[in-house]
């Protein structure tokens, strides 16, 4: 059975990766790889090795931006030796995140290759009818719909994880985050290993 997959996006090639992850009795299993867009299939391909990434590229991809956060949809299947299968469905951006310098020589972000200036508000997650619990998924689409309609294209969410489903309307509903670790004393190298340990946590869910 499939357990997760990592997606690596290449706006500049127009190719996607993905690295598929499975357990159980592996042995003469098959699996494949699809990218769709609106129920078309728009390419796939074969798993050849667990973990190994499957890379596919797309023509002229829509770019996911918070003024045009287009999604693409994966469908995973795997056929074990006894028939039996397994089918995961995903999504992915294409987009691209990076810090650089511009033309006068200061740090700056660019999405997709564009200097873009991050506006956006701290977040502290918290919730009248569920304190740091969302109460439902509308409520979670209200607060990223309402920072939207304020003119935001980001949020700095403060000291906590939010449920998968969260940051899945986040990619749907064209919000860009930031996502805090707490600070705190003690030695400063110790402290940052930590850190470097939990946010790739919260990056791996």
């Amino acid at each position: 059975y499939i357990t997760g997959y990592k997606i690596t996006t290449d706006i500049d090639n127009g190719t996607v990766s993905v690295a598929l992850q499975a357990a159980g009795d592996l042995m003469n299993a098959k699996a494949t790889v699809a990218v769709q867009k609106d129920g078309k299939t728009l390419a796939s391909g074969d798993v050849t090795a667990w973990n190994r990434p499957v890379t596919l590229k797309l023509e002229n991809p829509l770019l996911w931006s918070p003024e045009s956060p287009n999604l693409y949809d994966l469908v995973f299947t795997l056929k074990a030796q006894d028939g039996s299968q397994d089918v995961v469905k995903g999504y992915f951006g294409m987009r691209k995140v990076d810090w650089r310098k511009d033309e006068k020589g200061i740090p700056r972000l660019y999405l997709n290759n564009q200097k873009t200036f991050m506006m956006g508000t701290l977040d502290q997650g918290w919730w009248p009818d569920g304190f740091l619990t969302p109460p439902s998924d509308e409520a979670m689409a209200f607060d990223i719909d309402f920072l939207k309609r304020c003119g935001f294209n980001m949020m700095r969410k403060h000291i906590k994880i939010e449920p998968l489903r969260y940051y899945y309307l986040c990619d749907k509903m064209g919000i860009m985050l930031w996502q805090d670790m707490p600070s705190g004393g003690g030695d400063v190298e110790n402290r940052y290993q930590l850190y470097r340990q939990e946010l790739k946590g919260m990056m791996d869910l």
